[in-house]
C-alpha cells in the first residue's frame, strides 16, 4: 500500500494535477488565516519599507531613495498606499503570490531536472515553506526566494541548452533580483560563472571556451543593464560606488562586540517626514568604516570569528528548515548521487544536481562572510524542494535494487514533506496564540490611545518603533539609562519625549522624574519626559 501511495505521488496523472490546485487552495486559506491572526504583528524592517513606499507615493524622492534598503518591496507597497489600504496588511497580502511563485518555480525546476518525478512533492514543499516564511519576519525574503528560484529555473535552462539570447535574458532577470535584495547580485554573478563553466562538461555538449565566455559576457551585460541604473542612483546619493550600504557597513547594526549597542540604533535626530532614522541610516553622522570582509583594517582573528559564527548559524538554520533536519539527509544523498564523478559529467541530470549543490554552497558561503540571520536562508528553499523531491527516488535504478530499497528512497521526499507540514502547523498555531502576536495586539491597542506627533524612545526597539508607527509619531532610538537633558540634546529636539517600556522590564531607564501617561495596557508603561 505504501509503495502505491509513493508511486502515485511521483506520477503525472489527472488526479495528481488536481492536487496541485487543492494544494493552492489550502495554501490560500491557511495564508489568509495566518495574515488575520498576525495582522498587527510587525518588525522594525517592515516599518522602513512602508515609510519608503509612502515617500515614493507622495513624490518625496529625497526621502525615498537610499542605499540601505532594496527598492523592489517598497515599490510593491506603493499601490496599497495610493489606494488608502493599511500598508502593513497590504505587505502581508503580497506574501501570498510570492509563495505561489516560489512553489511554482520549485515544481518547474524539478520537472526540468528530473522529468515528471517529484514535481508534485516539490510544489507541496514550496507551499509549505512559503507558509512557514509567512509566519516569521515580514520582509522581502519571500519575494527574494520567489525571484531567485525563478532565476535558477532560467539559469538551469541556460546550463542545459545555452544560447546567446537565453544568456542575455537570464542575466537581465538576475539583475532584477538585485532590486529585491542586494545579496542577489554577487550570487547571480558567481552562479552564472558556475553554470557557463559547467556547460563544457556536458557529454556531447562541448561548445568551446570562446562560445562559453561570449555567453557569459552577454549574461553580464544583461545584469549590468538592469542592475546598473539603481546602483548609479544610490552611488550618486551616497557619494561612493557601492551596490548596497547595509552589506558594506553591517557592523553599524551588528557590532563585532555583541555587548556593544549598535550605533544606528542609538538616539539620533529624526529627519522631518520620517518615523525613524533607520529609514536611511546613511544620513546619520557616524564613522562609516567598511565592515569585514570589505574593511582593510579588520583584525583577521575578528573576521575568522565572524565566519565561524556564521557557519554555525547556517548549519543550524539548515537543520531547522524542515524542523527535524531531513534536509541534511537530502544533501547527503545528493552528494552521494554524484559518485562516480565520471558518470556525473556524462549525465545532464547528475550534472544538474551538482549545479544545485554548488549553488547552495555559493549562497551559504557568501553569507558566511557577512552578517547572517536564519531567515536569509529562505531563497534556498526552491533548491531544497527540488533536491528533496527528486534526488532520493532517482538514486535507485529500475530493476537494480529491491522493492524495499526503492520504497525507502521514495520515502525521503515524503518524510521531508511530512516534517514541513508538522512544522507549519506548529508555526500557524503560534501565530494565533504565540506571545509575539499577543504582544503585537497589545501594542496596537495601547498606541491607538495616544495623541499623534510624539517622539518615542524605549529600551526595546520593536516596542518603540511599533508605538511610533501606530500612534503617528516618531522613534528616536534605543536607550537603556539617560538624563533627560542629555537625551533631548542627542535627539536635537525641545519637544517632550514619551518613554515606552515593558512592565516586566527591570531596566532603570530614567534619570529624571517621569510623568505617567494614562494608557489602558497590561503589558506597557508609558511616561512623558518634559524639557528640564
Amino acid at each position: 500500500m505504501m509503495t502505491k501511495v509513493l508511486e502515485w505521488m511521483e506520477a503525472d496523472t489527472a488526479s495528481a494535477r488536481r492536487l496541485v490546485f487543492a494544494g493552492a487552495l489550502v495554501y490560500l486559506v491557511v495564508s489568509l488565516a495566518v495574515l488575520w491572526a498576525g495582522r498587527y504583528r510587525m518588525n522594525a524592517d517592515i516599518v522602513s519599507y512602508i515609510q519608503i513606499a509612502r515617500h515614493y507615493a507622495h513624490g518625496d524622492f529625497s526621502l525615498a531613495v537610499n542605499s540601505w534598503w532594496s527598492p523592489f518591496f517598497s515599490w510593491l507597497l506603493v499601490p496599497g498606499v495610493l489606494l488608502g489600504a493599511e500598508p502593513l496588511l497590504w505587505a502581508k497580502l503580497l506574501q501570498i503570490p510570492a509563495g505561489l511563485g516560489l512553489a511554482a518555480a520549485a515544481a518547474r525546476l524539478t520537472r526540468q531536472i528530473f522529468g515528471g518525478r517529484g514535481t508534485l512533492v516539490a510544489w507541496w514543499l514550496g507551499l509549505a515553506a512559503s507558509v512557514l516564511m509567512a509566519t516569521g519576519t515580514l520582509s522581502p525574503d519571500l519575494w527574494h526566494a520567489c525571484a531567485l528560484s525563478w532565476y535558477l529555473v532560467f539559469a538551469h535552462r541556460m546550463l542545459v541548452h545555452g544560447g546567446a539570447a537565453l544568456a542575455f535574458g537570464v542575466g537581465a532577470f538576475g539583475g532584477a533580483t538585485y532590486l529585491v535584495k542586494a545579496f542577489s547580485l554577487p550570487f547571480v554573478v558567481a552562479n552564472l560563472a558556475l553554470g557557463l563553466a559547467l556547460q563544457v562538461c556536458l557529454k556531447n555538449g562541448f561548445r568551446g571556451w570562446r562560445r562559453v565566455t561570449g555567453e557569459f559576457a552577454l549574461a553580464m551585460l544583461g545584469v549590468a543593464l538592469v542592475a546598473g541604473p539603481w546602483m548609479a542612483v544610490i552611488s550618486r546619493s551616497d557619494g561612493e560606488w557601492l551596490i548596497n550600504s547595509a552589506g558594506k557597513y553591517w557592523t553599524q547594526t551588528q557590532p563585532l562586540d555583541p555587548l556593544e549597542l549598535p550605533p544606528v540604533l542609538k538616539p539620533h535626530p529624526v529627519r522631518a517626514g520620517r518615523i525613524s532614522s533607520m529609514e536611511n541610516p546613511r544620513e546619520l553622522p557616524l564613522e562609516w568604516v567598511a565592515a569585514p570582509p570589505f574593511g582593510p583594517g579588520t583584525p583577521l582573528l575578528s573576521f575568522l570569528k565572524v565566519v565561524r559564527s556564521n557557519v554555525n548559524a547556517i548549519m543550524l538554520g539548515l537543520g531547522r528548515m524542515d524542523g527535524v533536519g531531513m534536509i541534511f539527509v537530502v544533501l547527503f544523498l545528493a552528494v552521494a548521487a554524484l559518485f562516480p564523478l565520471r558518470q556525473t559529467f556524462e549525465s545532464v541530470e547528475r550534472l544538474s544536481v551538482l549545479w544545485c549543490l554548488a549553488s547552495v554552497a555559493i549562497y551559504a558561503g557568501g553569507y558566511s562572510l557577512v552578517f547572517f540571520t536564519e531567515r536569509y536562508l529562505s531563497p534556498l528553499w526552491g533548491l531544497m524542494a527540488v533536491l528533496s523531491a527528486g534526488v532520493a527516488p532517482g538514486s535507485i535504478e529500475p530493476g537494480a535494487a529491491s522493492s524495499r530499497s526503492r520504497m525507502l528512497a521514495r520515502m525521503v521526499p515524503a518524510a521531508t514533506l511530512a516534517a514541513m507540514c508538522l512544522t507549519c502547523i506548529s508555526a500557524v498555531l503560534l501565530q494565533r496564540v504565540g506571545k509575539q502576536s499577543m504582544m503585537a495586539n497589545e501594542v496596537y491597542r495601547a498606541a491607538r490611545q495616544l495623541s499623534p506627533h510624539r517622539t518615542f524612545v524605549s529600551d526595546d526597539y520593536l516596542t518603540g518603533i511599533s508605538f511610533a508607527y501606530w500612534s503617528g509619531g516618531s522613534f528616536g532610538g534605543l536607550v537603556t539609562r539617560f538624563e533627560p537633558g542629555e537625551l533631548l540634546h542627542q535627539l536635537g529636539t525641545e519637544k517632550p519625549l514619551t518613554i515606552v517600556k515593558l512592565k516586566e522590564s527591570q531596566s532603570p531607564m530614567f534619570g529624571g522624574t517621569p510623568r505617567p501617561v494614562s494608557v489602558d495596557s497590561r503589558a506597557f508603561l508609558v511616561y512623558d519626559i518634559a524639557v528640564p
